[in-house]
């Protein structure tokens, strides 16, 4: 991903998000006010202009493959306690545009103002543009060239957009986003003119199917590395997978990333394996496994039962389960569990 803008591209990036600022888009426009750009292919682009609430001043896009999704994890915000806290930079996948305040800004972003020869106005709010890039399972970063020819676009489109909000109804914007109609703009539409209502086609929203973990592809060797180790009758063992909000990487040369952290604990004794952990990009339950064949070959023999933390932790595991002869189910974590994952979270 190069992220070293080429100058001019660098002004036009800066041109387009102060333009966008001296209008002030959020005046008119809510951020519920969402947009929908409709691609060539089929996919729906989200866009939304945030400010209205007087806290956070820019402009959010997502991605077709993540837009939907998105839309109905911001109306669960206020049950974001009991997601996992990285729930959704997992599927997070598109550019935003944040106005603040230099306080607010990293050397990089005032360093892009310099270079692009911008200058900010004294006791002006929101006069700092910062751009950012959001790929799956990883922290966000700076805007590579791709995204910022594409952010230029879309502050344009935003503009539009913003003029032609009052002129529509919007008699069902107090509903679920599942339930409303949607507004949905063509790609091509041109961003060199005022927009009408006549450029707009409405539509519900398309949600895809559920994300499903799939089934672990066994590994004959290691399986029979388990199976060579009794199984202790009565023996049970509890297994778990989590993501961790913790950045892992240099920032200064690639975007950060998430891991997953994977915990086996003995039932009987409360004593925990070593923990097993690598990207949260890896296929979901592959550090449940690796924890679990160290607990077997530490304890040299197997459990004869494995508590799982989730389903699709359940799902994942199930042909290992199968195949290693252990009863799988799912089960509520003991209070030494919760325990250690209180503690993980505390230290990240």
């Amino acid at each position: 991903m190069k992220t070293k803008l080429p100058l001019n591209l660098e002004r036009e990036l800066v041109e387009a998000a102060i333009a966008f600022r001296e209008v002030q888009p959020w005046l008119d426009v809510q951020n519920a006010h969402y947009l929908l750009i409709g691609q060539a292919d089929g996919g729906r682009r989200v866009m939304s202009i945030l400010g209205n609430g007087g806290q956070q001043f820019g402009l959010q896009t997502y991605s077709a493959a993540s837009g939907p999704q998105m839309l109905v994890l911001v109306e669960e915000m206020s049950r974001m306690p009991e997601m996992s806290p990285t729930v959704m930079l997992e599927l997070l996948e598109g550019e935003t545009l944040d106005l603040m305040s230099k306080k607010e800004t990293e050397p990089a972003d005032r360093a892009r103002c310099e270079r692009a020869g911008y200058q900010p106005v004294a006791r002006v709010k929101q006069a700092w543009p910062v751009f950012r890039q959001f790929r799956p399972f990883h922290f966000p970063w700076q805007i590579d060239e791709v995204a910022a020819q594409r952010m230029i676009v879309d502050l344009k489109r935003a503009q539009r957009w913003a003029s032609l909000v009052p002129q529509l109804d919007w008699d069902d914007l107090h509903q679920p986003v599942t339930q409303r109609r949607l507004p949905v703009v063509a790609e091509t539409t041109p961003v060199d003119r005022p927009w009408s209502a006549k450029d707009i086609t409405w539509e519900k929203l398309q949600l895809p199917p559920a994300p499903r973990p799939a089934p672990l592809a066994v590994d004959a060797a290691e399986l029979a590395a388990w199976k060579a180790f009794p199984v202790k009758a009565g023996a049970g063992a509890w297994l778990d997978e989590r993501a961790q909000p913790m950045p892992i990487g240099d920032p200064k040369k690639e975007a950060p990333y998430f891991p997953r952290l994977a915990v086996c604990f003995d039932l009987a004794t409360g004593v925990v394996t070593p923990p097993a952990m690598g990207p949260a990009a890896q296929p979901f339950g592959c550090f449940a496994r690796e924890a679990l064949g160290q607990m077997i070959a530490r304890q040299k023999t197997r459990p004869e039962i494995l508590v799982v933390g989730s389903e699709a932790l359940q799902v994942a595991l199930a042909p290992w389960a199968e195949g290693a002869g252990l009863k799988l189910v799912t089960g509520k974590a003991p209070d030494f569990v919760e325990e250690f994952w209180g503690m993980m979270a505390d230290f990240g």
